[in-house]
């Protein structure tokens, strides 16, 4: 002969094995879905047992899936983040790149407005023909 029941508490739990006989073999576990202690009492827990495994059996399996949905959204989260990384590297490389060229262009002007010669106010279109001139031969 076998008993199974749930308490509310743990002191109803232990106050209820206190009026038992000394039972053969008995269980308690707490069931926190249901916040209560079941109270297994017999010799053989078969059915109980077999439930409590079944019901373990399927919350592992319930977290497993779990994990393996959010490690797929991790991973595709990570390579996109990693992609969008990846461009915005690329793109200030090419700032920097841009920002060196500005620099070179306008050294290079400079160096060409010194060759020039001279010119007076009168003279300024002359004046840019002979940049133009000395850009074109480069």
């Amino acid at each position: 002969m076998s008993l199974y029941t749930t308490f509310e508490t743990w002191d109803e739990t232990i106050e209820y094995l206190k009026s038992v006989d000394r039972p053969q073999c008995f269980t308690v576990n707490y069931l926190p879905k249901e916040k209560e202690y079941a109270l297994w009492i017999g010799n053989q827990p078969y059915d109980f047992y077999e439930e409590l495994i079944e019901q373990q059996r399927q919350e592992i399996k319930e977290r497993e899936r779990i994990s393996d949905v959010q490690n797929v959204h991790l991973t595709r989260n990570g390579k996109e983040i990693m992609k969008l990384i990846d461009e915005k590297t690329e793109l200030q490389y090419q700032l920097l790149q841009e920002k060196e060229n500005r620099k070179l262009a306008r050294y290079e002007l400079k160096r060409l407005y010194r060759k020039v010669e001279p010119t007076s106010n009168s003279n300024v279109d002359r004046h840019f023909k002979q940049v133009i001139e000395m850009l074109k031969k480069r």
